[in-house]
């Protein structure tokens, strides 16, 4: 980092970290106007986390002036490299709960493929990548929260669904269970029947589909536990997992009992803590018997995770102490305290 940048960075620090609001609300404008937009992005953060909503005006000037890319024959200048000033800017108007479309539209839009280099040939770089898909991950989902008229959002939505970006398309789907409405349900079935190269993908759709439809999506995420690919079985059975639907966890307990690689079953242990369902406590507690000791201690940090932590722990002692394993009752220690 520049020295000169670093300097404007310790005062724009200084001013943030100081007692005088005054003085800071003086001094993020300018430095909403660097050149540098590293500066840019922090001035941003930090008018996000002071909530200062009269700055949005700023805010948008700023988000404007880093779309110009200066381009020549010799290299290509981008005045906001990496896309860091946009992403920042992008993701405070969100949590300032700016509502209007317009740079969220314009951020879904945007393609900044900088050059790189490693493998490929794209003029005289080896390679190119696209710098802007975080702002397009963070544009998708603040579309679905802004005043767009729907149908507009679903129309952007459905383009970012299929965007080559792995980020993107998972926080499109996020964004279609926010409307959670007929037409995301319908989508989202079909984003499930289509397929994706990326899991986690799919295993957003799954966990979508499960927040959106509730008990008639258990069946249809269920049915993909038979799949012969395992990154999509594994992802099926953690949706489920993590589902608010008691029969979900029905699904899963009897899919406990199939074969299934050791990192698969640990994976659905640790997405059970994050149900809010009283029945995975007995799966967790089963689970604690299991032979494999890492199997042991992942449903016993689970359940210390879980909502049911101080319902639970009598239980779990008990469990642990049966197995008279030396080790999983340190991991017990360590999870939960002494009894």
């Amino acid at each position: 980092m520049a020295a000169d940048l670093k300097t404007r960075l310790a005062k724009l620090l200084e001013l943030r970290d100081g007692s005088d609001e005054d003085a800071l609300l003086r001094g993020l404008p300018r430095a909403l106007t660097d050149k540098s937009s590293y500066l840019v992005a922090k001035a941003a953060a930090i008018i996000a986390e002071r909530q200062f909503s009269d700055l949005v005006p700023d805010l948008l000037v700023a988000y404007n002036r880093l779309f110009n890319t200066e381009q020549d024959d010799e290299d290509d200048v981008f005045v906001d490299p990496l896309s860091l000033g946009k992403k920042a800017i992008a993701q405070a108007l969100c949590d300032l709960d700016y509502r209007h479309p317009a740079p969220f539209e314009r951020g879904l839009r945007c393609r900044q493929r900088e050059p790189m280099y490693g493998g490929g040939v794209e003029s005289k770089y080896p390679s190119r990548i696209d710098t802007a898909a975080g702002l397009r991950a963070i544009c998708a989902l603040a579309l679905a929260a802004s005043d767009a008229p729907g149908y507009d959002v679903m129309h952007a939505l459905v383009d970012a669904l299929v965007d080559p970006y792995k980020e993107v398309r998972i926080e499109a789907i996020r964004a279609f269970e926010s409307f959670a409405g007929t037409e995301s349900v319908l989508l989202l079935r079909l984003k499930s029947h289509l397929g994706d190269l990326e899991p986690e993908v799919l295993g957003q759709c799954f966990r979508s589909l499960l927040s959106c439809e509730r008990v008639p999506a258990v069946a249809f995420v269920a049915e993909r536990l038979s799949e012969t690919n395992k990154d999509v079985v594994f992802e099926a059975a953690a949706a489920l997992a993590g589902s608010r639907e008691p029969e979900a966890i029905a699904e899963v307990r009897s899919f406990w009992n199939r074969q299934m690689p050791l990192e698969t079953r640990r994976g659905i242990l640790y997405s059970l803590a994050e149900s809010p369902v009283p029945q995975i406590v007995d799966l967790l507690l089963l689970a604690i018997a299991d032979s494999r000791a890492d199997v042991a201690t992942a449903a016993v940090e689970s359940l210390a995770a879980s909502r049911f932590r101080a319902a639970s722990r009598t239980a779990a002692h008990a469990a642990v102490e049966q197995t008279r394993s030396a080790p999983l009752m340190r991991a017990y220690i360590e999870a939960f305290g002494e009894l």
